[in-house]
């Protein structure tokens, strides 16, 4: 797993939700400077970290760890990781890169 691609997910996840990192430290139950950490790179990612992510914010593990595949399980607007950006078709079909 590299970690500093993890972490920009992380960020991103974080950020899409418009959350501090000590809102999603409290949602996930862990200490804002793990997730500071993880989000920065420096630290890796527990598979119970992730699981608490994917699982509280319905995301694929695949895109969180690999960076592959949608974003979203579920999602009115599909979404699709590309390289570090995200292409989301909007409710008029127009796509836009995030």
């Amino acid at each position: 797993m590299n970690n500093k691609q993890i972490g920009k997910r992380f960020r991103k996840l974080r950020e899409y939700f418009a959350l501090s990192i000590e809102e999603v430290a409290q949602t996930v139950q862990e200490d804002p400077d793990t997730i500071r950490n993880i989000e920065e790179g420096k630290r890796s990612c527990s598979v119970e970290i992730l699981c608490k992510y994917a699982e509280h914010f319905e995301v694929s593990l695949n895109w969180l760890v690999l960076g592959v595949g949608p974003m979203f399980l579920r999602s009115c607007k599909p979404m699709v990781a590309v390289g570090d950006g995200i292409i989301q078709v909007d409710g008029s079909n127009n796509i836009v890169l995030r």
